[in-house]
């Protein structure tokens, strides 16, 4: 019975080897979340900044759209606000442009 006791006792050395095969394992399996973790928010980051680059007022410029502004610099966004006579900015992709409204009606 005493042989079987100590069968079942293990040595510090053996004891330590195990705990730091344990602890081998935890660090391995740490470090695959962490990384996997990380791949998860580049993807997260990707996917919103292309988001944001659908709404860069250059990318939409390219599109073919054009900002509008007023003299005093301020954007128009309804041609109800607009009188014969008011003079714009108009910004294109590629330029500029000065114009004068001859006339303005809402759809």
């Amino acid at each position: 019975r005493l042989d079987a006791l100590r069968a079942r006792l293990s040595s510090p050395a053996q004891r330590l080897r195990r705990e730091r095969h344990a602890l081998s394992e935890l660090a391995a399996r740490l470090r695959r979340a962490h990384e996997g973790g990380t791949a998860r928010r580049n993807l997260t980051l990707d996917r919103l900044g292309a988001s944001l680059a659908h709404l860069d007022p250059e990318r939409v410029l390219a599109r073919g759209y054009s900002l509008v502004r007023r003299a005093d610099g301020t954007i128009v966004q309804d041609a109800a606000g607009l009188a014969p006579g008011d003079r714009l900015d108009l910004r294109f992709h590629r330029g500029r442009a000065q114009a004068e409204v001859i006339t303005a009606t809402k759809d």
